[in-house]
C-alpha cells in the first residue's frame, strides 16, 4: 500500500479589542497583545478554525521524479 505525505494548514481566527486613533495604530496594538500573549486562545478565545489539506504527495512518485 502506498504512503502518502499530508500536509495539512490550520488558520484560527481571533476578534481582539483595541482602543486606538485609527486603523493602523489598531492593527498594530492588537498584533502586540497577541503576539505577546502567552495563551491567546484562553485571552482573545478562537472565533473559527479552518482546517483543510494544502497538498497531498506519493512519496514513491516523489522519489522517481527526484531520480
Amino acid at each position: 500500500m502506498p504512503k502518502f505525505r499530508v500536509k495539512l494548514a490550520e488558520t484560527t481566527q481571533y476578534v481582539i479589542e483595541v482602543e486606538a486613533e485609527d486603523r493602523d495604530e489598531a492593527a498594530e496594538l492588537a498584533d502586540e497583545m497577541y503576539c505577546s500573549s502567552s495563551d491567546p486562545d484562553a485571552e482573545y478565545g478562537a472565533s473559527a478554525w479552518v482546517r483543510e489539506v494544502s497538498s497531498v504527495t506519493c512519496l514513491r512518485e516523489a522519489v522517481a521524479h527526484a531520480v
